[in-house]
């Protein structure tokens, strides 16, 4: 399938002169939202991207992501945007044409400050002066959060494969976040609205280091929501574990704090509270997604590369550490 899309977007391009004649065009990564390709001119590149079904359940996912992009060019830490197609008349799926972006992921030791500058400029961005009307907005993070959560554990409790003090760990803490759910009120009562990546792993971050610069990529899911759901996912223990195995100290997450209020262009509206409040169903959503991901393990497929994290973190241990400061 790789090799028929890879001569399809070469023929593609050809007609629609779009670019120079003597580009390449080489496979990049494949997931179950997208597939993507490196265009190749010489002295630019681009990516070329195949939509095939959207994680939010839109109809034109494509365009979605599109006009997200073209809102986020001006924080200048974002990729830009080039071409769209939606039709797809030539293809099945959306085209979207975008920068690539030379550089390495994220590392939480060397990056942080780096990535506390991406999110001040991006939470910067005023959704009330700048054209926002295309994304989605989410006016209850809370509830949000609570309904993925109990999704995804709706059956992990009759697993054999749980071990039965983590199945009563987990069950204690999805009690408590329902017991506390009224902290929705502060959110709504203090409304803060900004442009959320939602999935800001250190995967989608991308460090330039010749540009001594940071970006963050991959806006397929983005929501107009309280800052703190992109800020409490970013530092969230199982975040900074699943990349690198990293656990970050109280210093170096007040670090973060200073230099992200430093690059916010409007004042701070105690984005630390917020996080602090929010923090626990971010830490239960994802584990929630980590509960599944280890009762679907096979063995075999490459999406669970990094079991031996997942297996980490599905230990009492790991846990009740997560845990300490809440139950």
């Amino acid at each position: 399938m790789i090799k028929e899309l890879t001569e399809s977007i070469d023929t593609y391009l050809s007609y629609s002169n779009l670019l120079d004649d003597n580009h390449k065009v080489i496979f990049l990564s494949e997931s179950k939202s997208n597939i993507n390709f490196l265009i190749d001119v010489g002295v630019e590149k681009y990516v070329f991207r195949l939509n095939k079904v959207s994680k939010l359940g839109l109809r034109n996912q494509i365009r979605y992501e599109y006009d997200a992009l073209k809102t986020l060019e001006r924080s200048y830490v974002t990729p830009t945007t080039f071409f769209l197609d939606d039709s797809t008349t030539f293809f099945d799926y959306g085209v979207l044409i975008m920068q690539f972006i030379e550089g390495r992921p994220l590392e939480y030791a060397r990056d942080l400050q780096e990535a506390a500058k991406v999110f001040g400029k991006i939470h910067s961005l005023d959704t009330e002066k700048i054209d926002a009307k295309s994304f989605l907005i989410e006016e209850n993070i809370i509830e949000r959060s609570l309904k993925n959560s109990n999704e995804n554990l709706k059956d992990f409790l009759g697993s054999p494969k749980i071990d039965i003090n983590i199945k009563l760990k987990i069950n204690e803490l999805m009690e408590w976040a329902d017991k506390n759910k009224s902290v929705e009120k502060y959110f709504k009562k203090d409304k803060w609205n900004a442009i959320n990546n939602t999935e800001p792993h250190a995967n989608n971050f991308i460090i330039s280091d010749k540009k001594r610069k940071g970006y963050l990529i991959d806006w397929e899911k983005p929501l107009v929501c309280d800052p703190s759901v992109d800020i409490a996912y970013f530092l969230s223990p199982i975040t900074t574990y699943l990349a690198d195995k990293t656990t970050l100290s109280e210093d170096k997450m007040d670090d973060f704090f200073k230099t992200y209020i430093m690059y916010l262009d409007k004042y701070d509206r105690d984005i630390v509270e917020r996080v602090r409040l929010y923090a626990p169903y971010v830490y239960l959503e994802s584990l929630s997604k980590i509960v599944n991901k280890f009762l679907n393990y096979d063995g075999q497929d490459p999406i669970y590369t990094d079991y031996n994290k997942i297996k980490d973190i599905m230990s009492i241990e790991f846990i009740q550490k997560l845990t300490k400061n809440i139950l």
